[in-house]
């Protein structure tokens, strides 16, 4: 089918299944938009942005909920406007520094006492193999040597400056006692 040969200004005519509206200011006659729903593109695995079954160049945007089945890959910053979920047993962030305005790191969020949350804490290496601290029925652990730099207070009391060493509760080059604190591991 052919165009009208003397269209009105918002004429529409379909010509090869596709909608056309007429313009009288522009004398032009526009493809109409048509909304798409439920498509598939099954094709190439892709790898790179500039391959794969659907490759868009402008910029897409997503009024809706954007599902991806497998693998999201970003070559350049992602910027998250509102909350991040991450769902899973394991979460890495790859990077060489971590920076966050928050003044507090909640760990073991889901524990509802503190048997639960026995293990939780801060590993330094692959399985801690630099260093670790962590909690055990409220108590600090470690297995490795503490060493404090500066003046220690224990509930407020101080009780030691600059060097000193612990071992098994027993706080030596004390401010001007001995006492025994307790564990220190």
């Amino acid at each position: 089918m052919a165009f009208p040969s003397s269209p009105v200004n918002g004429q529409q005519a379909t010509v090869n299944n596709i909608l056309y509206t007429y313009n009288s200011t522009y004398g032009t006659w526009t493809r109409q938009a048509t909304q798409i729903s439920n498509v598939t593109i099954a094709g190439a695995s892709s790898l790179s942005p500039t391959t794969g079954a659907l490759v868009v160049t402008g910029g897409a945007g997503v009024v809706g909920r954007l599902n991806v089945g497998g693998l999201v890959s970003a070559l350049s910053d992602v910027y998250v406007i509102g909350n991040l979920y991450v769902a899973g047993n394991t979460t890495t962030v790859a990077t060489t520094e971590i920076t966050t305005n928050d003044k507090n790191i909640t760990m073991a969020n889901n524990a509802i006492n503190a048997t639960a949350a026995r293990g939780g804490g801060i590993s330094i290496g692959y399985n801690g193999i630099y260093g670790n601290i962590s909690i055990y029925d409220g108590v600090w652990m470690t297995p490795n040597d503490f060493d404090f730099k500066g003046q220690v207070t224990v509930n407020g009391a101080q009780v030691a400056t600059d060097n000193f060493s612990a071992d098994y509760g027993l706080i030596s080059n004390p401010v001007g006692l001995t006492r025994d604190y307790g564990s220190i591991a």
